[in-house]
């Protein structure tokens, strides 16, 4: 068990960023986590960041925005389950940096002339 159980009498006493917190240490234990309806879309963006196997658990409507782009960076795979629309056009750019493929999605590409710059450096076929 991680440490964070020994502040707590019971698991249910914990509240949901403090099982955020367990689960990114022990994604293994997601099936005896009694909160997971009330992780956030920064929670579910950061565990599947990290643990992308926990994604059959996972209300994807939940992460929207920014959040998204954390999301995204590391793992592409998962564009298919969110809504693109949410994401602000200054994430865009910094997505191309990882996951070029996701190029087709992006509304807009109105970037500053660094972040242009930024992009083609790291992916000059755009």
């Amino acid at each position: 068990m991680c440490n964070i159980m020994l502040h707590y009498a019971t698991e249910k006493d914990m509240d949901y960023f403090e099982y955020f917190r367990f689960l990114l240490k022990n994604p293994d234990k997601i099936e005896k986590c009694p909160q997971l309806k009330e992780l956030t879309g920064y929670c579910w963006s950061n565990l599947l960041a990290e643990h992308p196997q926990l994604a059959p658990y996972c209300d994807f409507a939940k992460i929207t925005g920014h959040d998204l782009r954390y999301l995204l960076e590391p793992q592409g795979q998962f564009a298919d389950k969110c809504d693109l629309s949410t994401i602000p056009a200054g994430d865009w750019w910094r997505i191309f940096l990882k996951q070029p493929q996701l190029a087709e999605f992006c509304p807009a590409w109105d970037f500053r002339l660094d972040e242009w710059a930024d992009l083609l450096q790291a992916q000059p076929q755009f």
